[in-house]
């Protein structure tokens, strides 16, 4: 009570009797140390924490807390000793095994870390918790199958894991493999149903796939649990875009721009519906301010870059523009797409094919990107091609007149 009250003097004279009065019991040194700390004297903590596991070498609380200093003060022997000792009195304790495997990779020698987890999955084969620890080394190095393969030993053991369920549904979202990452998010709503971040990656994933008003369901789960959250916010807000619900869109945006008026992904998300409505005079104004904020952000390059491509104009500034975007990050379908359509208002309609082309190697085409291309083979001369790319792009989005426009005269 002293010490959540900050009564610090108290508490030390408190911890300092019952340490005198019961020194085989590990709480009096925990809550002496522990003051210590909040205090700001850690050189008195790590005497306490000291003192008390030369009593009791089995004080594990005081052993944790006293490698929590050293590894603060970055000073790893000490902390990796201190478990390196604790296995010597017991090699089969899973617990030092497991610290001593983080201290390690901490340190930042991840081969060490990964040998440690290694030996004790191998000595503990039915604990989650060494493959988990593998798991998430594979996963930071982006060893993606070795990463699965403990993330599913995970789930084998214990189903209750979240983080394990997540995390592959996070390579999957990663590897672009959107079916796959669906199906496992889908499996963790099921399993979670109030992790607000199986929520927010399923609809995330469902955006991608177009799914947009099953989208919005799960990231309005989210939205409602974590109302501060700018990611789920601006994710619902694209989907409403997508979906033509733009007053909900701008309401969206608009509330993490009134938190945040510098919030560069609100900024061009809001910018992205005022190009849905045709309102360019509006979302002009947001990329630049984007790019004042972050003038090779590739996004922002990229996005104002295909507005100006979509209404016809300042193409020269456009293409200049797509072309410090794919500088920044050339596996980018969209700006492929984009740099294509460029060519395409421009009349070099061999040049925007080979680009559009190339954006669907990428990644998966939306109905833009087909739409795209059924327009570009129109104009190489080859109507039946352009009439299968909008029946594929009109697959993707049923409800778009302009495409059936263009099928109702291939038509006649």
């Amino acid at each position: 009570l002293y010490l959540q009250n900050k009564k610090y003097d108290q508490a030390v004279q408190t911890f300092q009797e019952l340490v005198q009065q019961a020194p085989e019991s590990e709480d009096g040194y925990i809550g002496l140390g522990e003051t210590y700390q909040a205090m700001g004297d850690t050189a008195k903590a790590v005497e306490v924490y000291q003192q008390g596991l030369t009593v009791n070498p089995n004080f594990h609380i005081l052993r944790h807390n006293l490698s929590e200093i050293y590894s603060s003060r970055k000073d790893w022997k000490a902390a990796i000793d201190l478990y390196k000792q604790a296995l010597q009195h017991d090699s089969t304790e899973i617990s030092f095994q497991l610290r001593m495997g983080d201290l390690f990779y901490q340190k930042g020698d991840t081969t060490k870390a990964l040998e440690i987890f290694q030996e004790t999955a191998k000595k503990h084969p039915n604990d989650w918790r060494a493959f988990y620890s593998l798991g998430r080394i594979h996963f930071s190095l982006k060893q993606d199958e070795k990463a699965l393969e403990n993330f599913r030993s995970v789930i084998e053991k214990n189903p209750q894991i979240s983080d394990a369920w997540l995390l592959i549904g996070i390579i999957y979202l990663r590897q672009d493999s959107l079916k796959a990452a669906e199906t496992q998010f889908r499996k963790g709503v099921e399993q979670f149903p109030d992790d607000w971040r199986m929520n927010f990656y399923l609809g995330v994933v469902l955006n991608r796939t177009e799914k947009y008003q099953e989208a919005i369901t799960y990231l309005q789960r989210v939205v409602q649990a974590e109302p501060q959250n700018v990611d789920a916010i601006l994710s619902l807000a694209n989907a409403h875009m997508n979906l033509k619900h733009y007053d909900d869109a701008i309401s969206l945006c608009e509330l993490v721009l009134n938190d945040d008026p510098n919030n560069l992904q609100a900024i061009l998300t809001l910018a992205a519906v005022y190009d849905s409505k045709k309102e360019y005079d509006q979302s002009e104004k947001l990329y630049q301010k984007a790019l004042k904020l972050d003038p090779e952000n590739p996004v922002a390059l990229n996005n104002y870059s295909y507005s100006l491509a979509v209404q016809g104009i300042r193409l020269p500034e456009a293409m200049e523009m797509v072309l410090r975007a794919l500088e920044t990050d050339s596996t980018n379908g969209a700006y492929w797409d984009t740099l294509g359509w460029i060519y395409y208002k421009m009349g070099d309609y061999q040049k925007a094919l080979q680009h559009v082309q190339k954006s669907i190697e990428k990644r998966e085409a939306s109905w833009e990107v087909l739409d795209h291309l059924g327009d570009i083979y129109l104009k190489l001369g080859q109507p039946q091609k352009a009439r299968d790319y909008w029946e594929r792009a009109l697959q993707k989005d049923p409800t778009n007149e302009e495409i059936r426009k263009k099928l109702g005269k291939g038509e006649s």
